[in-house]
C-alpha cells in the first residue's frame, strides 16, 4: 500500500470549448491563430459564459448537439475578438495548448468507458461532520468523475465511477485507524464488497497526519482483503482539511488504485514509469509555478498533475500516458482477477 501526505483553477472547464476548436480548426491551425496568452484569456471568458451541458456531449461525442456547438462558436468568436483587442498578461499557456490538443485527440477517437462500481464506507464517531451526508458523497463522486473524465483539464481517461452502495458504521476504534493497523484490517474484513473491479472507499479520521492511502492493483492477487482506498473524511469537498478540501485527495488515491505512481517516485532518474509526466526530485506542496527540480529534462515539474501533493486548487490534470497506464494496469491486474460467469 502507498501512504500519502499532504493547479491553479482549471484552464478549460467545459468540453464545449474543446469541441468548438475541433469544429473550427485542426491543432496546427489553432496554434497559429491563438497565442498561449490568448488561449488563456479565451478560456477564462468561456468558463463564465458557456451554459451548455458539456458532460452530456462528451458522453456522446459521435453526435454532439449542433445547436449547443453553434452557441459555443459564437461565444468563442466574441472571446477571441476581445482577446485580440487588449494587451494580455503573460501566463502559462503551454499547458493549456497541450490540454487542447489532448482533448482534440479524445474527440477524434472517443474512449470506450470503463464503469467502476463504488462502495462508500463511512466510518464515524457519532458526530455530524465525519458522518458524511449523501449530498457530500454525491459531490465527491462528481469531482472524481470530472477529474477522470478530463473535464477539469488534461487528458480524459476511460474510467467512470458509479456509486452503488453507501454504509455508515459507528466505531470509535475503526474511526481512528492508522495505516496498516489492526483496526484497518478489521474494518475492511467487515465492510469490503465486490471483486477486483469494485472500488471500496473507507472514510475515517485516519492518523499520522495522512490524507489517505491506497492499495495498488498489482497487490490484489496476494491480499484481496486489503484492496481499496482509505480517506481522511475532511478531505471531501467542503471539508475542514484546507487546502486539501476540494475532493482531489480521493482522485490521487484512486489513481494509485488504478496503477499510477507519484511523479517524485525514484527522483529525477526514475520517475513514475510514464513517459509524458516529468520526474520530480521531491514532492511539490502549495502551488509552486515554474518549479523545476530536475532541470536536465527541460520540463517544469508537473505541479498540476493529480498525482502530486500540491493544494487541491492547484490540481487539474492527468496526462495521456497516465490514462494509458491506468487502462493497462486495469486489464492486467483487475480485470484479469475476475472469473467470468459460466454460460447458462
Amino acid at each position: 500500500m502507498t501512504a500519502l501526505r499532504p493547479a491553479s483553477a482549471p484552464l478549460l472547464p467545459a468540453a464545449l470549448a474543446i469541441l468548438f476548436f475541433v469544429v473550427s480548426a485542426d491543432a496546427a491551425t489553432l496554434e497559429q491563430r491563438c497565442s498561449a496568452a490568448k488561449l488563456k484569456a479565451i478560456s477564462k471568458r468561456i468558463s463564465g459564459d458557456l451554459k451548455c451541458e458539456s458532460k452530456a456531449l462528451l458522453q456522446n461525442l459521435s453526435r454532439p448537439d449542433p445547436t449547443c456547438l453553434q452557441k459555443s462558436e459564437d461565444r468563442f468568436s466574441d472571446a477571441l475578438a476581445d482577446a485580440e483587442a487588449q494587451t494580455l498578461c503573460e501566463g502559462d499557456g503551454r499547458t493549456l495548448l497541450i490540454n487542447v490538443e489532448s482533448c482534440i485527440e479524445n474527440v477524434v477517437a472517443p474512449i470506450s468507458p470503463i464503469v467502476v462500481p463504488v462502495h462508500m464506507h463511512v466510518i464515524h464517531n457519532g458526530n455530524t461532520a465525519p458522518n458524511l451526508s449523501d449530498a457530500t458523497i454525491a459531490v465527491q463522486m462528481e469531482v472524481l468523475n470530472e477529474a477522470f473524465g478530463g473535464y477539469l483539464g488534461g487528458a480524459a481517461t476511460a474510467f467512470q465511477f458509479e456509486l452503488v452502495s453507501v454504509d455508515r458504521t459507528l466505531d470509535a476504534a475503526w474511526y481512528n485507524m492508522d495505516y496498516g493497523s489492526n483496526e484497518e484490517e478489521a474494518a475492511k474484513a467487515a465492510l469490503r464488497q465486490g471483486d477486483a473491479t469494485h472500488l471500496n472507499i473507507y472514510t475515517a479520521n485516519i492518523g499520522d497526519g495522512l490524507l489517505g492511502w491506497s492499495t495498488a492493483p498489482s497487490s490484489y492477487s496476494a491480499r484481496p482483503q486489503d484492496d481499496g482506498v482509505v480517506l481522511l473524511y475532511s478531505t471531501v469537498p467542503g471539508g475542514a482539511a484546507a487546502p486539501y478540501h476540494r475532493g482531489k485527495t480521493l482522485v490521487r488515491e484512486v489513481g494509485i488504485w488504478l496503477g499510477l505512481r507519484l511523479p517524485s517516485l525514484g527522483g529525477c532518474n526514475a520517475g513514475d514509469s510514464v513517459a509524458d509526466t516529468p520526474p520530480e526530485a521531491s514532492p511539490a506542496f502549495g502551488c509552486p509555478v515554474d518549479r523545476d527540480t530536475c532541470p536536465g529534462d527541460s520540463q517544469y515539474d508537473a505541479i498540476h498533475n493529480f498525482m502530486d501533493y500540491t493544494d487541491d486548487d492547484c490540481l487539474y490534470e492527468f496526462t495521456a500516458g497516465q490514462a494509458e497506464r491506468m487502462q493497462q494496469q486495469w486489464s492486467t491486474y483487475r480485470l484479469g482477477e475476475v472469473t467470468p460467469a459460466p454460460d447458462e
